[in-house]
């Protein structure tokens, strides 16, 4: 038996934490592995494998780590944590593209997939994913553009709410110009999420206002405009 943390934590969970600033040792994760190589497959308390730790760590993660443990175990790209995030969600999130890649490489279902109350690829890519990473996932599935989440938040709703850049929004724009007239289960437009989010972009708001000026007539679902979600979240 191998002593877990109180946070469930185990030796390899610890390893892969505790090297954030330093390449993390591959030797010694050999050595932890081959004294138990069901350590790969363990979750902690927050549903993390150590393949999700690794995909998260502070900097840039180890490719080859990466690499590592999805050999010894090749069905942790389909499990996801507690927060409903595959090791591909987090390696998105933290826009390490080379992991990202290697992920896709590996398991390009899981990508596409559109899970029940769990958090798709695509949508957080669109989030806070990069451009790259949101075209490649999008040649594989190009209808992923049109699907909401459970909110019905749309991809191009999702990148506004992630302040993503002008670039992004355009292509998201140029792929699902519909998306403008869409409202989530708030009665959001993209044009409220655009005046709502914390630091609100006028390039970003110009672009939705002339390409759907009607949006800044149109009320939420408590009566709000675009112009009184401004600065209110």
């Amino acid at each position: 038996m191998i002593a877990e943390t109180a946070s469930g934590n185990l030796p390899i969970h610890n390893l892969l934490k505790g090297f954030a600033y330093d390449e993390i040792p591959l030797d010694v994760l050999e050595l932890l592995v081959e004294c138990n190589n069901t350590m790969v497959q363990v979750t902690n308390n927050q549903g993390n494998l150590p393949v999700h730790i690794i995909c998260g760590r502070y900097g840039s993660p180890s490719l080859p780590i990466v690499q590592y443990i999805v050999t010894k175990f090749p069905a942790c790209t389909k499990v996801r944590n507690s927060l409903g995030h595959t090791p591909l969600n987090v390696a998105i999130s933290n826009q390490y593209q080379d992991t990202v890649d290697f992920l896709l490489g590996q398991d390009q279902d899981i990508a596409v997939e559109m899970p029940t109350g769990g958090i798709s690829a695509f949508h957080r890519a669109c989030y806070n994913g990069s451009l790259e990473t949101i075209r490649k996932i999008h040649a594989l599935r190009p209808s992923l553009i049109e699907t909401a989440n459970a909110r019905n938040v749309l991809p191009l709703a999702m990148a506004i709410l992630g302040e993503q850049d002008l670039s992004t929004i355009c292509f998201l724009l140029k792929e699902h110009s519909t998306a403008l007239v869409k409202k989530d289960n708030d009665g959001f437009l993209p044009l409220h999420h655009a005046c709502s989010v914390e630091d609100p972009d006028v390039d970003t708001i110009k672009l939705i206002f002339r390409c759907f000026p009607h949006a800044i007539h149109t009320q939420t679902n408590d009566g709000k405009l675009p112009i009184d979600r401004k600065s209110t979240r």
